[in-house]
């Protein structure tokens, strides 16, 4: 794996780190509260973050096998807006094309958290097998975006961390408006 990736791979490892940290002090009870029955809890939020994840790196390992998608420059100029808006803390919906990636009903903060860590440990795996020539393959496709390479999926799974942020903000803010 080359230095670059092993870096974004490590900055990665902190986010989520840090995320979980932050989780992990939230009373039980607040994990799973919703702010209104269509939004989601932080478990939920949790679950579809590691559903992301794993969905994302199907797709790179299927894609890579057969390198028949290379990613286009209106592509890759889609990508830059994309990660760029989803930096903000504005709302968005999960894309019908994408909605396998929407969150189970999660009970247990530990079992999202231990599937998440599996997964995570794939990626690794994954990234550390990837031979150099990737640059132009389209791995996933984003419904979106379209095809992203290497470099536009370790973005947008940071910038995607980074996004659901917010929502947890915003639920925890809501949980600290409710009496127990």
């Amino acid at each position: 794996m080359n230095a670059g990736l092993q870096r974004t791979i490590g900055r990665l490892e902190r986010h989520k780190a840090e995320l979980v940290q932050w989780i992990e002090q939230w009373p039980h009870g607040r994990l799973a509260y919703k702010p209104t029955p269509v939004k989601w809890s932080a478990l939920e939020v949790l679950d579809h973050l590691r559903k992301t994840e794993l969905a994302v790196l199907h797709s790179c390992e299927r894609n890579l096998k057969s390198r028949k998608h290379l990613v286009s420059p209106s592509e890759r100029a889609k990508a830059i807006l994309f990660l760029t808006m989803i930096r903000l803390p504005i709302k968005v919906t999960v894309p019908e094309a994408a909605s396998f990636v929407r969150p189970y009903p999660i009970t247990y903060l530990q079992t999202v958290l231990e599937s998440w860590a599996a997964e995570r440990a794939l990626l690794k795996a994954f990234l550390g097998s990837l031979p150099t020539s990737t640059e132009n393959v389209g791995l996933v496709f984003h419904p979106t975006v379209g095809w992203m390479n290497l470099r536009t999926v370790m973005s947008f799974r940071s910038v995607h961390l980074r996004h659901h942020e917010y929502q947890l903000r915003r639920i925890k803010k809501a949980c600290g408006r409710i009496r127990t």
